[in-house]
């Protein structure tokens, strides 16, 4: 794998990776300013809203969405312990100061914020790879559309089944209480 760095924000947490060969990946994680974007400045949103800007901070992020694919696959396996619990700690504050934002800015509690950080770590993954098909599937693609049977388009999928999980977590907050 050749050499890879990169450092970008999502909602006001700037990350930097480097990526030269498995062993050496780097992540780390800090809270600096970011553009309008932001939670942190927002109240009262929508779940609709909620989703929408969540995901069009993502989309922004194409390194960001790339990299979702490959931290379970490759980046949490194929490094020393060192690295990543490095990892763990930096991506478990990011989620800490993400799902605060969330919470402020919407009608989720912490918990119902959690679990919808979870969504999106879980579903921009997949989505962000069906929506941006390499180069000889995208030819395939368009030289045979009967092929092509499930066309995503990455942000709207993923704004309209965040905004319907929102939805169903704002609205029952029993399903948050563990089973017992």
């Amino acid at each position: 794998m050749a050499a890879g760095v990169g450092c970008r924000r999502l909602l006001g947490l700037r990350y930097s990776v480097a990526v030269p060969h498995h062993r050496s990946t780097r992540v780390s994680v800090s809270r600096v300013p970011c553009r309008s974007t932001t939670l942190s400045r927002r109240s009262n949103l929508t779940c609709g809203e909620l989703a929408g800007t969540l995901v069009a901070t993502l989309a922004e992020r194409p390194l960001f969405c790339d990299l979702l694919t490959h931290v379970t696959l490759s980046l949490e396996r194929e490094v020393t312990y060192e690295r990543v619990r490095t990892f763990k700690h930096a991506a478990g504050n990011a989620v800490a100061v993400l799902t605060g934002a969330i919470s402020t800015a919407s009608a989720l509690d912490r918990g119902q914020a959690q679990e919808l950080v979870i969504a999106i770590i879980a579903l921009t993954a997949p989505l962000w790879q069906a929506g941006h098909p390499g180069e000889s599937l995208a030819r395939l693609y368009r030289e045979e559309p009967d092929v092509a049977h499930i066309g995503i388009d990455f942000e709207p999928t993923l704004t309209r089944l965040l905004a319907a999980l929102c939805d169903g977590l704002a609205h029952n907050k029993s399903s948050m209480e563990a089973p017992g």
